[in-house]
């Protein structure tokens, strides 16, 4: 199998930023609404969208910290998509051939952002997060062309 396009992808430090971020304005508004800053709302009700707040905000910056993994991303000439675990941030990956995935119509392609919808052939999807710092420019272009071209032959089939 001839592989148009190889890439390694690495997690976002961007991405993570944002999360963290948005993890905080949560936190924020959760203490506003707690301390009775925000609304009117009896106090178990406040107490409760509090510590909701509190909890769910680090519960999503850990899910995001713990998702975070080195990829390596193999498109074929003919289509084919193959993701693998890299072992590190080094071009070399596992030995193990890694799954075959379709890339799902409602990916987003666009040109410095990436949102790819894999479904692998047992059912399972994969979500691939492709940002500018997750890979050199080069690699991002070709990443993305060769992804639209299979999102082109997969809409006529």
């Amino acid at each position: 199998m001839t592989i148009a396009t190889s890439v390694v992808v690495k997690p976002s430090r961007s991405l993570l930023i944002v999360v963290g971020l948005l993890s905080l304005g949560v936190v924020y508004v959760g203490t506003a609404i707690g301390l009775g800053n925000v609304g009117d709302l009896p106090d178990w009700q406040r107490w409760l969208i509090a510590a909701s707040c509190m909890l769910l905000a680090p519960v999503g910056f850990l899910r995001t910290v713990a998702a975070q993994k080195v990829i390596r991303l193999d498109i074929s000439g003919s289509g084919q998509i193959r993701l693998r675990n890299a072992a590190s941030t080094a071009d070399a990956c596992d030995e193990a051939e890694g799954i075959l995935v379709s890339l799902l119509p409602n990916s987003t392609i666009w040109p410095r952002f990436l949102l790819l919808l894999l479904r692998a052939e047992d059912g399972k999807l994969h979500i691939v997060t492709i940002l500018p710092d997750s890979l050199p420019e080069e690699g991002l272009r070709a990443v993305a062309v060769a992804c639209r071209w299979v999102a082109a032959h997969n809409s006529h089939r």
